[in-house]
């Protein structure tokens, strides 16, 4: 994921860009767990909460059509508003 725009990823040859941003890493990103910090909480319709990365939350506000999304208490500390969908 990228950390700005989530699922714009492509890998060749070991390297990683992302589509939409001229951010490159030099290792294969796709294949490795998200290094990026938790700052929001998925929640479905259940009430059943996942925490994820900004990349993740733009992801997906894109796929999920039912659900809350919540900014994490150490983003709200940041001075982040709370309960807020992710910009895709």
């Amino acid at each position: 994921m990228c950390p700005e725009h989530g699922n714009t990823l492509i890998s060749s040859a070991g390297r990683t860009g992302c589509r939409v941003c001229p951010r490159t890493w030099e290792h294969d990103r796709q294949s490795l767990p998200c290094p990026e910090p938790v700052r929001w909480v998925l929640v479905d319709q259940d009430g059943v909460g996942q925490r994820v990365c900004d990349g993740h939350a733009v992801a997906a506000g894109v796929k999920v059509s039912v659900g809350v999304v919540h900014k994490t208490l150490a983003a709200a500390a940041e001075g982040n508003p709370t309960d807020q969908s992710p910009t895709p």
